[in-house]
Order: structure tokens, then sequence, then C-alpha cells
């Protein structure tokens, strides 16, 4: 008889144990899913906290695109433009260097012919 109460009571505690060692186990499954559902909140948030920075860093980098892309248009009309004064001022500068040696030859040949027509009543003083 004795050995049997003991076994029975060894039977209880151990029946104890298990059902401790579980309740135990269930309480530490229901903590680590709670961690781990805290946890895909906290990587969803900052998944879209990143999601919200990169998107407004690509809307910047768009705005400063836009923004270059119109100074560089800017700027190409101004190249044209000062191209188109270049060749004007070129064109101009040519028709004054033309004018210039016009009249420089015409000052020229004037200058001949009044040299021309006063030496040979020059001559003719100094011959008679």
């Amino acid at each position: 008889g004795g050995g049997e109460e003991r076994g029975g009571g060894g039977e209880e505690r151990l029946r104890r144990q298990v059902e401790a060692l579980s309740a135990e186990l269930d309480a530490q499954c229901e903590v680590s899913r709670r961690l781990e559902e805290e946890g895909r909140r906290c990587e969803g948030a900052a998944v879209a906290r990143l999601r919200a920075r990169l998107s407004r860093a690509e809307e910047a980098a768009a705005a400063e695109r836009r923004r270059l892309l119109a100074q560089l248009d800017r700027q190409k009309k101004e190249i044209t433009l000062l191209g188109s004064e270049l060749g004007r001022a070129r064109r101009e500068a040519d028709r004054y260097r033309r004018k210039l040696q016009q009249a420089d030859g015409q000052a020229k040949t004037a200058h001949r012919r009044s040299a021309a027509a006063t030496r040979p009543a020059a001559s003719r003083e100094v011959s008679r």
C-alpha cells in the first residue's frame, strides 16, 4: 500500500508541475505574440515614416529638377539672343570698316588729285 500512495502522490505532483509549466509556456507564448505584434506595428510605422520621407525627397528633387530645367532654358534663350546680337555687331563693324576704307580711299584720291593739281603750278613757278 505505501508504495502506491507515494506513486499516486508523485503523479499528482508531476501533473501539477506539467500544468504549471504549460501555463507558464502559454503565458510566454502570449508575451511573445504581443511582442511580435508590437514589432510589426513599429516596423510598419517606421516603414511608413521612411516612405513619407522618400516621397518628400522625391518631390523636392522633382521641383529642383524643374527649376534647373527652367533656368537652363532661360540661359539657352539668352545665349541665342547674345549670339544674334554678336552677329549683328560683327556685320555692323564690317560695314563701318568698309565705309572707313572707302572714305580713306576717297581721301587719298582727293589728296593725290590736290597734290597733282598744285605740282604743275609749283613746278612752273620754279622753272621761271
